[in-house]
């Protein structure tokens, strides 16, 4: 909008926006100012009401709405304070989207897990967490997580979040105590998470809890306890693959994801290897610019309204699924149980010799196993061993049988001729 007046008038105008502006860039003004409004509306809820429209995103010029794909002018009624920190445009630069581009598919060997990691950034736009996922991204040395990572924390601006990655791998002390490490998370979108101690494990219970699309209750230093509903995806970046906690659950195939970084990035990258060209300008340069934010920002929108957007799932690719048994090993009882005790063949789904009535199984499993899990989580890591349910008279699980004890005497043989290759005793 265009000033009128005087020119000291107008200076005058722009040096006490300015001044409005920097008020806001301080968190504790910004909160002070936030409850001002409440007296100032004389409506309660005010502050339960802000940044809670899922399909909003607030630009420096306006509000882009992903329910009807438009970018329109910001109202009072958006109830908005955050901001992606950048104004929206809808040109697409042909050139830095093509950088942008070249720099993600440099990161990843698989052009299947370079869309995938695409789609799952973009679903983290919307703030209805209607796919129930979390997400590790895993790699040592110069891969590009770090870049791609950053680059992301200033294309989401006040929508990304970080949080510390022991507040995921402690036990909660009190199951229905307010949480104060998610009390500035409201409304936040992407929430991303750095490596964990080795020897500490991610607690399930936790991810099931804030990616279950549950209200959570927490409060600020001092303040009130509030709850609000969890608007972000939760991203990891580790090093190494975690290891995750048993929690009484199971950390199914269903929720976990794992995008794994192949590629290694030098001066001098070697031919024909999984080296690649490091590019000094991308971190200091191209990372931050102006244009490489609303160039990835037109791209995820693009990817959303086309492949997120009306969506049951997002179907991972191969290697992600595959990446992800790393962590889920040992973290699923039933599958270790099944492997000792029965004989699995997913294919054979319609062989009446490998089929077990699911009530009998899980009645097998609780009469012999070390570890207590409930029939649902049981079920959950049946399933995600491959094994699949069938109504014929009652409910089967198929492709599967009893082993014979000459099996597991043979099954136990061969495991310690195998230990004894590995050490070198054979």
């Amino acid at each position: 909008m265009a000033l009128s007046g005087d020119a000291d008038s107008i200076e005058k105008l722009r040096k006490a926006a300015w001044n409005a502006s920097l008020q806001f860039q301080c968190e504790k003004r910004k909160d002070r100012i936030k409850r001002s409004l409440v007296g100032l509306t004389g409506d309660a809820t005010f502050l339960e009401r802000l940044d809670t429209k899922v399909n909003l995103l607030g630009f420096e010029n306006g509000v882009y709405d992903l329910y009807l794909g438009v970018f329109r002018a910001g109202k009072p009624d958006d109830m908005l304070t955050f901001s992606v920190g950048y104004d929206y445009t809808p040109t697409v630069d042909k050139d830095k989207r093509a950088e942008v581009l070249a720099f993600i598919h440099s990161i990843f060997s698989n052009p299947d897990v370079e869309e995938y990691v695409l789609v799952i950034t973009a679903s983290c736009l919307h703030g209805y967490r209607r796919f129930e996922e979390f997400y590790f991204h895993t790699g040592v040395g110069r891969n590009g997580k770090g870049a791609l990572a950053e680059l992301l924390a200033l294309v989401f601006g006040d929508y990304m979040g970080t949080i510390d990655t022991t507040f995921f791998t402690q036990p909660r002390k009190n199951s229905s105590g307010p949480q104060p490490e998610l009390a500035n998370k409201k409304g936040v979108r992407y929430l991303s998470a750095r490596e964990a101690e080795d020897k500490e494990k991610i607690q399930v219970a936790k991810l099931n809890e804030l990616t279950g699309g549950d209200p959570v209750e927490t409060r600020g230093l001092f303040g009130k306890p509030f709850t609000y509903k969890p608007q972000f995806g939760i991203h990891f970046q580790f090093n190494a693959l975690p290891k995750l906690s048993r929690a009484g659950q199971v950390a199914s195939e269903e929720r976990t994801r794992v995008v794994q970084y192949p590629n290694v990035f030098k001066a001098n990258p070697a031919p024909h290897t999984n080296q690649r060209l490091a590019d000094p300008d991308i971190k200091q340069v191209k990372v931050r610019s102006l244009e490489w934010r609303q160039q990835t920002m037109l791209l995820l929108l693009e990817v959303y309204h086309t492949k997120v957007k009306g969506q049951k799932a997002l179907k991972p690719p191969l290697a992600v699924k595959q990446a992800a048994l790393g962590c889920l090993e040992g973290c699923n009882p039933a599958k270790a149980w099944l492997e000792q005790n029965y004989f699995i063949d997913v294919t054979k789904t319609k062989d009446t010799t490998m089929r077990v009535l699911v009530r009998d199984l899980y009645a097998r499993y609780k009469g012999a196993a070390d570890v207590p899990v409930d029939q649902d989580s049981f079920n959950a890591g049946v399933e995600a061993v491959g094994v699949t349910k069938r109504k014929v008279s009652n409910m089967f699980w198929c492709g599967l049988r009893p082993l014979s004890d000459e099996e597991k005497v043979n099954m136990q043989a061969n495991a310690e001729n195998d230990e004894a290759l590995e050490c070198g005793l054979a």
